[in-house]
């Protein structure tokens, strides 16, 4: 599978594998680590792409090699293979001529919303059948990080490994993904609507944010002070959530009795915000199982 010291690939690299690839290259190689990233190859559709990344990493060039729309070489060179195209685009490319033995026995590691595991090994394995060869063995794993990885502050799901022969590319996965953030695992049956929490609901979120903005700036305050304070909000809300803190625990604190707090709340129940948010993420989950079942 991939050595301690391997080749990591990129394939269709847009704004989430851009962010992974910072996140790596941020970090200087660890005698220490269990494992390390030698060299790096990016395929990107347009010699647009191709400029933008060599500017963005001119001092990592050296590790770095860019190809325009070649996806077959990035496989052919590399260990580990992270997936980044459109759900739509992914038998085009996992079905290629070659693809198949580029990938034998390697880590693929995708980040499609609503591809299963199964579909992704299929879509390697068919055009191999229909040549009458062997399928071969890959080792994916499903994940779904979050654009904050390029902040290195993703929260990035992994599908628990489907078999002992998976273990290892799980940890591999798991440790790429801890440069740009936390990873958590997780049974793939969960996979459409946690993958939609983690990978949607900052997005989501955002609706909140400009809303209090709104209604600052509308009270005298302009726009980036209102930002600063939110922001900083925001980080505490986070900071107490991660030390253990509930929500509604947290809620019943700040409440002072015929307070404030406790009539804006109130208001938010009387608009039905809760549900509205609840709602949200069961669409956006049925929506990523749906792009996975759309035929290429």
């Amino acid at each position: 599978m991939s050595p301690p010291s391997f080749n990591l690939g990129i394939v269709a690299c847009g704004q989430m594998g851009t962010a992974i690839l910072a996140g790596i290259l941020s970090q200087d190689p660890d005698a220490n680590a269990p494992w390390n990233v030698k060299r790096i190859f990016v395929s990107v559709q347009t010699a647009a792409s191709v400029s933008r990344l060599q500017n963005m990493f001119a001092q990592h060039l050296s590790r770095i090699t860019i190809y325009q729309g070649d996806n077959l070489a990035v496989a052919e060179h590399s260990h580990v293979v992270i997936l980044g195209c459109k759900p739509a685009l992914m038998e085009g490319i996992l079905g290629a001529e070659g693809m198949g033995d580029a990938l034998n026995d390697h880590i693929l590691v995708s980040v499609l919303a609503g591809k299963t595991t199964e579909m992704t090994r299929r879509a390697i394995s068919d055009i191999e059948g229909r040549a009458g060869r062997v399928a071969p063995r890959v080792h994916v794993v499903r994940t779904m990080p979050n654009m904050a990885a390029r902040e290195h502050a993703s929260m990035t799901v992994v599908s628990s490994p489907e078999d002992e022969s998976d273990i290892e590319a799980v940890r591999v996965t798991r440790w790429l993904f801890d440069h740009v953030g936390k990873t958590h695992e997780i049974p793939e049956s969960l996979f459409d609507l946690i993958g939609s929490l983690v990978g949607c609901s900052a997005a989501m979120f955002t609706v909140a944010v400009d809303g209090l903005l709104d209604q600052s700036v509308a009270g005298g305050l302009n726009r980036p002070a209102a930002l600063k304070l939110v922001t900083q909000t925001l980080y505490g809300l986070a900071k107490l959530l991660e030390a253990g803190n509930h929500p509604s625990v947290l809620r019943e604190e700040i409440s002072s009795p015929g307070g404030s707090t406790i009539q804006g709340l109130m208001e938010l129940d009387r608009q039905g915000v809760r549900s509205a948010y609840a709602s949200a993420l069961a669409v956006t989950g049925e929506r990523a199982k749906a792009l996975g079942s759309k035929e290429k």
